[in-house]
């Protein structure tokens, strides 16, 4: 396992003076920010690219795999997502938006491979998600990931928000998805929104966030899990969305704990 931490100009600051240790950058697919996070540490590029609501038809694949190569870049990670004015209530339009998933997911692996390619989930939100209530179910998204034939990027946060926001279990919600295709795996805090309280992800680890994310490796290194090749913490960044949530406090703190869980010996 290697752990990667999201790119920012206080993470940078950091890595330079010695404070942090950690083996890589995750970066958005932004070329300046690609060309400023590589000068001083090994980077991968996570792509924003959706599945399942029709916009996998307009990527650009010649940039992305020049990305891919200039950046070694091990994945191709897409999100399962479905049209916006889905209906979740009705059942043609649920099983349309699943088909047009999973097609794209194999189109994806044709042309990468299936060792390449993994699924996130996106989150369920208390508001204005209401069209992903289907797709963010287990069952499907194991479905979906089987059909497809690609591995799961786990992002424990998101899966989390789902679960609260649903009214499921988490740990039973966790039990039924495919982690014996686990590849890579994201770790943030949960907590609210200072502007309107909704639940949000990318904040600081809380002791119950720390809880759950130390449950989680107890997982991988029993074996229930697959071992994922990434983790990455994904507080912090660049731009205005992550101004209020990027403090070189809490990297100084948590990101040492996270290497240790990452590279126990």
């Amino acid at each position: 396992m290697k752990l990667a931490v999201n790119y920012s100009r206080e993470m940078e600051t950091l890595h330079l003076n010695g404070e942090v240790n950690f083996d890589l950058y995750k970066c958005p697919d932004w070329d300046d920010l690609i060309t400023s996070a590589s000068r001083n540490k090994p980077i991968y590029v996570h792509f924003p690219l959706t599945v399942g609501d029709g916009s996998i038809q307009s990527v650009d694949w010649i940039r992305i795999d020049k990305l891919l190569r200039e950046t070694n870049t091990p994945f191709i990670n897409l999100h399962l997502s479905a049209p916006p004015d889905l209906n979740p209530g009705d059942p043609i339009q649920v099983s349309q938006a699943l088909q047009s998933a999973i097609s794209d997911i194999q189109m994806v692996v044709k042309r990468y491979g299936q060792d390449v390619v993994i699924l996130e989930e996106l989150p369920v939100l208390s508001e204005g998600t209401e069209f992903l209530y289907h797709v963010a179910q287990p069952g499907i998204i194991k479905q979906v990931i089987q059909e497809g034939g690609c591995n799961l990027l786990l992002d424990i946060a998101h899966v989390r928000l789902t679960a609260i926001n649903l009214g499921l279990d988490l740990y039973a919600y966790l039990n039924q998805l495919p982690l014996d295709r686990l590849r890579e795996f994201h770790v943030t805090g949960i907590g609210p929104q200072p502007s309107d309280g909704i639940l949000v992800d990318h904040l600081e680890l809380s002791p119950e966030d720390w809880q759950i994310t130390e449950w989680c490796f107890q997982r991988i290194d029993a074996g229930d899990w697959q071992k994922p090749e990434l983790v990455s913490f994904e507080y912090g960044g660049i731009g205005e969305i992550f101004h209020w949530r990027t403090e070189s406090r809490v990297m100084l703190e948590q990101v040492p704990r996270l290497y240790s869980l990452v590279h126990p010996n």
